[in-house]
């Protein structure tokens, strides 16, 4: 019993060290309230082998959106908030008990995988375009041109091929050692032999500034003056809130999801929708983890001078594994099932994420009463 608890906690640590610094190195907000959202999250929230990272990178797409739209301080006003309509939510049993359609979950995989693509390569290849949308993304990308850093591609196509790679090569190891983890420990070590720490850096490198509270320092309330930034920050606390309802099982874990937003999410601008811990093993497993993720950050201040590329391809690829290929499937078979997925898919495309699945969320409610789609 203790060796399975030792080894969930070595891969929980190992993978939310790998993904939460990806995502902060990629969003405004920094790589240090990411690798506190990362200890905190893994002292509370439960996560295995088995678990997927699909709710995880939405919220991530959600907050993306916000933060490049209007900022850090909207994105931590929209967590607060999908606390609250969260915490609201889980004092109705009723609504908090009900499943949703797979049909959410199968066009909520391809919406989220396509949209990573588009919204992180340009960090992969270099480009330096910019978007709070997939068109802006798409239109700041004809702007650039598509001119590929090839040093920061090598850098990037490494971690894609370890990724793909290891966890066929090595299916138990990979149960303890995630696949991510140990593409960016190659990577890592690898950079320190191309580029010396006082050479020129050809590629865009995480560097490490101090504990700069950039959660703090840059809120500006100023920001929520703005009509279309209250538009986007309701549609991102509803976005989080159905998140954290698909995860919940019931209203006690759909409280903990919304408090854990509003602790989390509202403290350093990103919070995972994950089931929370339910026993004191799970707990214990969480104290490891959340102790190795602290010494992995202090030992490497947090991952100092790691290609930007590598870290972007962990998103991408790791977004494409998360797809429910299966219910994808199955969901195609069914005309209303196929349209919910379409219309996520498009909803993404043309507008953002949080609308995508909010409008895939209803759908799938209304759908799953009919007797032709399964639940």
């Amino acid at each position: 019993m203790k060796k399975v608890l030792f080894k969930n906690a070595i891969y929980k640590a190992l993978a939310f060290f790998a993904v939460f610094l990806s995502m902060g190195a990629c969003l405004k907000t920094g790589v240090v309230p990411f690798a506190v959202s990362a200890v905190l999250t893994a002292l509370f929230f439960s996560f295995t082998p088995e678990s997927s990272f699909l709710s995880m990178f939405a919220g991530f797409l959600v907050a993306l959106n916000v933060s490049e739209g209007y900022g850090v301080s909207a994105l931590m006003i929209t967590f607060a908030l999908a606390g609250l309509f969260t915490l609201a939510l889980s004092a109705f049993r009723s609504a908090a008990e009900k499943k949703v359609a797979q049909s959410f979950d199968a066009g909520l995989s391809l919406a989220v995988a396509c949209l990573m693509t588009v919204m992180i390569t340009t960090y992969y290849f270099g480009i330096g375009a910019s978007g709070h949308t997939a068109i802006t993304m798409i239109k700041s990308y004809v702007s650039f041109g598509f001119h590929a850093n090839w040093r920061g591609v090598l850098y990037g196509t490494i971690v894609m091929v370890v990724m793909i790679t290891f966890p066929r090569k090595f299916k138990k190891l990979s149960k303890i050692i995630p696949a991510p983890f140990s593409a960016l420990l190659i990577t890592y070590v690898l950079n320190f032999f191309l580029i010396p720490a006082h050479g020129v850096q050809p590629v865009e490198l995480i560097t490490y500034s101090g504990v700069r509270p950039v959660w703090l320092t840059d809120f500006d309330l100023s920001v929520i003056r703005e009509p279309y930034c209250h538009v986007s920050v309701i549609a991102g606390a509803l976005a989080l809130c159905v998140l954290n309802k698909v995860q919940a099982g019931g209203k006690k874990e759909l409280a903990a999801s919304g408090a854990g937003d509003i602790a989390i999410g509202g403290l350093t601008g990103y919070s995972s929708a994950l089931k929370p811990v339910s026993s004191s093993a799970e707990f214990a497993e969480g104290v490891i983890a959340a102790l190795i993720i602290a010494a992995l950050c202090v030992s490497t201040r947090m991952i100092n001078r790691m290609p930007l590329a590598s870290l972007a391809v962990v998103l991408i690829v790791k977004a494409w594994q998360t797809v429910e290929w299966g219910k994808l499937k199955v969901s195609f078979t069914h005309l209303q099932s196929a349209a919910v997925i379409l219309i996520m898919f498009i909803v993404t495309a043309l507008a953002n994420i949080s609308a995508a699945i909010i409008c895939g969320f209803v759908l799938s409610f209304l759908f799953s009463r009919k007797p032709t789609e399964k639940v």
